[in-house]
């Protein structure tokens, strides 16, 4: 599964709304956060708001798949905090360069479609 399995720390949360306009995502301006791609095809993903920010918790495991091109990568999520993301698919465009791994989540919520852009840096 190349390059993109281990361990991963987020750096940086960033949605942009249909007009391209940068802000905070769903936990705040400094979410903490880990990711885990096993060789095996597992994943985790724990995402939390800063503590001095306030509560705010995602967190989904699963099955992760790469495209045979490498530019995107598939999490089947399994279990999740949120029910409604159990049992689907998320698709995530993959910018690797390193140890600076960049997923993108392209989506709508609402009829509204935004940008969600996750830095992470393996750990």
């Amino acid at each position: 599964m190349g390059g993109l399995a281990g361990h991963w720390r987020l750096v940086a949360m960033v949605e942009h709304d249909p007009a391209g306009t940068p802000r905070d995502g769903p936990l705040g301006a400094r979410p903490r956060g880990s990711l885990y791609y096993g060789e095996d095809g597992y994943m985790s993903v724990h995402l939390m708001r800063d503590p001095a920010e306030g509560a705010g918790y995602i967190g989904y495991a699963g099955t992760w798949a790469p495209s045979p091109d490498g530019g995107r990568v598939t999490h089947t999520v399994a279990v999740s905090s949120d029910p409604s993301w159990a049992g689907g698919d998320q698709h995530r465009d993959v910018d690797l360069d390193g140890d600076r791994l960049v997923l993108t989540r392209h989506d709508t919520i609402d009829g509204t479609p935004f940008r969600a852009t996750l830095t992470w840096l393996r750990s």
